[in-house]
């Protein structure tokens, strides 16, 4: 897996599941016609590094995004409401009014 596709995949993680495939194939393309313009030939991986590098952290271009959120992996937000629960090393843990018991 080069560069992009490991960057992408990163971003993936932050992106809403109802949207993540087509805001994917959008950024993909944005990376690859970007490298065609700069580079001549094969984009080596100096040149990804120093487009992805211009892009920004996964996080932060998936939270630019209607829907992304930046604090939770796949697009959920892992916060236990009142009531809930929530995982907590290996065991899972009761929450309620916002404080873990």
């Amino acid at each position: 897996m080069n560069l992009i596709e490991r960057y992408l995949h990163e971003v993936r993680r932050y992106l809403p599941a109802k949207n993540r495939e087509d805001i994917l194939a959008e950024i993909r393309s944005h990376l690859t016609d970007t490298l065609e313009e700069r580079v001549k030939g094969e984009p080596g991986e100096e040149d990804m590094a120093s487009l992805l590098k211009e892009m920004g952290s996964p996080r932060k271009l998936a939270a630019s995004y209607p829907g992304g959120d930046p604090l939770a992996p796949d697009g959920h937000t892992g916060r236990a409401g009142k009531g809930r629960t929530r995982r907590r090393g290996y065991g899972i843990t009761p929450q309620r009014d916002g404080v873990t018991a």
